[in-house]
């Protein structure tokens, strides 16, 4: 578990004498603009730990922050901290981000080596580590207006924020311009903070007051030097805080690990991150590559900047690794099935009979009917694994809902659909005994004992009834609170975002006209094949399916007029470009569903 981490409250933090800002929108006291948040990285050895984290990170994303293009679900006490570490979890100092080198920045190692202290303290003896990062981060990444002062002062904004200049409402970005036309002094006069105008500009803990007169005013995008610290003198933030943390961990005896904080696999990879981070709306870029290290390439890191270090010790570093990855041979991961058995009666075949006569579609007479009821009846409920009569009363409460509504539903399809107690529970519409359906074809004694069980997939006519025009109330949160929740996706890169996406960074932000047009004329891909497999081809039920590359006259024009561009769009076409809902998909459990499978904001719905 990667995760975020800021107490407003923290007494660490108010022993030290950092203030507290007040949020202008709740009036409550943060410390979030001295930090926004430090990563932590935690394992869980269990699965008690695991589930721990998944509820208490499910918590979390109820008052998570948007920072740059992403909802970040935030622990906000120590004592959440403390609870996971309670449990057979490990947790390591982090990276330049994280709970310990992130005050490194700021320039407080006072607090960093307070706060060293108090993590390792969360877990049980044994369970904290500290991270070394084999990576040079002497620059970084700035994409920033300066407005520069004759005295040399100077304030900096992103370049979207709106502020005023020389009597006009522009953003900073615009205010470039009006400086470039005129090459006069501009004067900036207010700044919008939170829709509001100010007459001070925040510049991190500070604020300048305005008017304020720039005799300059530039954009920088560019990869910038960093300051030399006492910590760092080298401008090397990355090695400054190897350094201090392996100080603090001869100090303590605290185990040391490598880690590559890798982004991707390969080097040739890197190009993949540059794309996604440039279109994800952030201003952020890695300087150098943060790819899956080998041994000797960390090895070699080592060696070269710690060169007093002695190469025993980079070597136990390593073997604690495989020491860490030892702890958790013994996880067994389990995740049972979940029917949601107690909002139903406890004897389950009274109910499913109860319900059988309810829908009266069933002719106890008929001799047939009789035996192959028997026979399903046995298969789920008497099979030894698993009650799956359940499954079914959920289907039928369904449907029935729908239908006291006045509302048609499907007939029913999936694996399920064929059983006699689907028809009889009005759950679909096709008499098996009447069409001769199988009951062995899709189930039997073997496909339930390895798990494959049973599934109806049902059509209903909209899902406004089951959660809500808001989709987090209806039906479903009325019966069972607490205990659904709609399944997120991930929603992949396809053929035409591909294209733009690398043609905005490789065309200085816009996409050509001549590509736009390709992107229009390009075919779509059938339902249910992924956008790569429709380009390169794939193999279905022993079948090989030609791709269109190569086919589509279009597409091959623009893979020979652009070859690098294309070389780009094949390594991203399919990953994952950001997180969405399924459009029907929905669980339903007997636990909370927060206590065993992490749950995400998505669209204003967790």
């Amino acid at each position: 578990l990667e995760a975020f981490f800021r107490d407003d409250s923290c007494s660490t933090l108010k022993a030290f004498g950092v203030p507290q800002n007040q949020d202008e929108k709740t009036g409550e006291l943060k410390f979030d603009e001295y930090q926004k948040y430090q990563h932590l990285t935690m394992h869980a050895k269990d699965q008690a730990a695991f589930e721990t984290m998944v509820r208490l990170m499910s918590e979390a994303d109820l008052k998570s922050e948007r920072h740059g293009s992403e909802n970040k679900p935030i622990f906000r006490s120590w004592s959440v901290l403390e609870e996971i570490g309670a449990q057979n979890t490990t947790m390591t100092s982090s990276c330049l981000v994280g709970m310990v080198q992130r005050h490194l920045l700021t320039g407080r190692q006072d607090i960093a080596e307070a706060y060293y202290e108090r993590l390792r303290s969360c877990v049980k003896p044994g369970n904290f580590y500290v991270e070394v990062f084999p990576h040079k981060t002497d620059k970084t990444w700035v994409s920033a207006v300066f407005f520069t002062a004759a005295d040399g002062m100077k304030i900096r904004f992103y370049p979207g924020k709106k502020i005023q200049v020389n009597g006009k409402e522009v953003d900073a970005e615009g205010a470039v311009a009006v400086f470039t036309r005129t090459q006069k002094p501009v004067t900036l006069e207010a700044v919008s903070h939170y829709r509001k105008w100010e007459n001070f500009a925040r510049q991190g803990k500070n604020q300048i007051s305005l008017p304020f007169t720039a005799i300059k005013v530039e954009l920088v995008n560019a990869f910038v030097t960093n300051e030399c610290q006492d910590w760092c003198p080298d401008s090397d933030s990355q090695l400054g805080a190897n350094k201090f943390v392996l100080n603090l961990a001869q100090k303590y005896g605290d185990p040391v690990l490598i880690s590559d904080d890798s982004h991707y696999a390969k080097p040739e990879e890197k190009i993949i991150q540059d794309i996604r981070l440039a279109n994800s709306g952030g201003s952020f870029k890695f300087y150098g590559t943060y790819h899956r290290q080998s041994t000797q390439e960390a090895l070699e890191y080592f060696k070269a900047n710690l060169p007093s270090l002695p190469e025993s010790r980079i070597e136990q570093w390593v073997e604690n690794s495989y020491e860490w990855a030892a702890g958790f041979k013994g996880f067994k991961f389990v995740s049972p099935p979940s029917l949601p058995t107690k909002f139903y009666p406890a004897d389950t075949l009274l109910h499913t009979k109860h319900l059988i006569d309810k829908v009266g579609r069933m002719d106890w007479g008929d001799e047939t009917r009789c035996a192959r009821l028997h026979k399903e009846i046995t298969l789920l409920h008497q099979n030894g694994v698993i009650d799956l009569l359940p499954y079914f009363q959920v289907l039928e409460e369904v449907v029935s809902l729908y239908e006291s509504k006045g509302l048609l539903c499907g007939p029913g399809r999936g694996s399920a659909a064929g059983l006699l107690l689907a028809y009889l529970l009005g759950i679909t519409h096709a008499d098996p005994i009447k069409y001769e359906l199988s009951l062995d074809r899709f189930i039997t004694m073997d496909r339930i004992e390895s798990g494959k069980l049973p599934d109806i997939d049902q059509d209903l006519p909209n899902r406004e009834l089951l959660v809500g025009e808001d989709g987090k109330s209806g039906w479903l949160t009325e019966r069972f609170p607490g205990h659904w929740a709609q399944i997120g996706v991930d929603i992949s890169l396809k053929l035409r975002s591909a294209i733009k996406d690398v043609a905005r960074v490789e065309f200085g932000g816009k996409v050509p006209a001549d590509i736009e047009k390709v992107c229009k004329g390009l075919p779509n891909a059938p339902q249910g094949v992924s956008d790569r497999d429709f380009v390169f081809g794939y193999e279905a039920n022993g079948e090989t399916i030609e791709g269109v590359l190569g086919k589509d006259k279009l597409l091959t024009k623009f893979t020979r007029d652009y070859p690098e561009v294309w070389r780009k769009v094949s390594m991203c076409l399919g990953l994952c470009r950001n997180r969405g809902r399924h459009a029907c998909g929905t669980v339903i459990a007997n636990r909370p569903i927060k206590e065993f499978i992490p749950l995400q904001t998505i669209s204003d719905v967790q």
